[in-house]
């Protein structure tokens, strides 16, 4: 065998090496939309969330006997609802910083159109 060979396939091989990374690091416009999507599904989540706290706790007052339950065991309804509204805070901090740290990334240059 010759050198020549055996380097030529070394390059290529650094070379696939290269763009498999590059074709896994996202670009920051990606994760700007990506964080995007986050903070619009968080607002969803949340909404969802807050929507069902208040049939849970409209639903106390208007039928005395699921008043009654609510009261003696307020984790049935208010729990799971109040998680959903942490959740979907959460999902929306979440995309807010991926968001902002690829504004920060990418090119000031370039206008971002969504």
């Amino acid at each position: 065998m010759n050198g020549t060979n055996t380097y030529s396939a070394a390059d290529a091989a650094v070379e696939r090496t290269e763009v498999e990374r590059s074709e896994r690091v996202a670009t920051p416009e990606q994760r700007m939309r990506r964080g995007k999507r986050l903070v619009l599904a968080g607002f969803v989540v949340a909404i969802v969330g807050m929507v069902g706290y208040c049939v849970a706790c409209l639903a106390g007052g208007a039928d005395a006997r699921v008043g009654t339950a609510l009261l003696e065991r307020p984790e049935w309804l208010i729990v799971p609802t109040l998680g959903t509204i942490a959740l979907g805070t959460l999902l929306w901090l979440v995309g807010s910083f991926v968001f902002l740290m690829a504004a920060m990334d990418s090119d000031s240059d370039e206008e971002i159109n969504f």
